[in-house]
């Protein structure tokens, strides 16, 4: 089993499917979201021997109904952190998965690898000319 597709973190309107490869049996599959374990089935591989996981980012937007959007919360407001495993056989991979609620498509206008480092409430810029931060909101 090899994980092929399966980021640390995303924007849910890019997550797009989990692919898992070199599959030889069925993939038990588990998600657990704040140690409730939320998802528990199998997957069974394909004629190219991959397992595609898929609505994930469907997943997490209904968990977002525990997320507000306040000025006073930090960035992990606005995230949703799952907890995958993925078992075949005797073999075991667990990976967190970290999804930025987004409703639309960003197509590269968003670099998610920057964006899990701001908050998502504010942006600071640096302005050169007038030596001092601004914050655009």
């Amino acid at each position: 089993m090899n994980i092929l597709r399966c980021p640390d973190y995303a924007l849910s309107a890019d997550l797009g499917d989990i692919i898992i490869g070199d599959v030889t049996q069925h993939i038990d599959f588990k998600v657990t979201y704040k140690k409730e374990v939320i998802l528990q089935e199998s997957y069974f591989l394909d004629n190219n021997g991959q397992v595609y996981i898929r609505d994930m980012a469907l997943l997490a937007d209904m968990y977002r109904q525990e997320i507000l959007l306040l000025p006073e919360n930090d960035v992990s407001a606005g995230v949703v952190t799952f907890n995958l495993q993925f078992v075949e056989g005797t073999e075991e991979i667990t990976q967190d998965i970290s999804i930025y609620i987004c409703r639309s498509e960003t197509s590269g206008t968003l670099i998610v690898d920057d964006l899990h480092l701001i908050p998502l409430t504010s942006c600071f810029i640096n302005d050169k000319s007038l030596s001092f931060r601004r914050n655009f909101m």
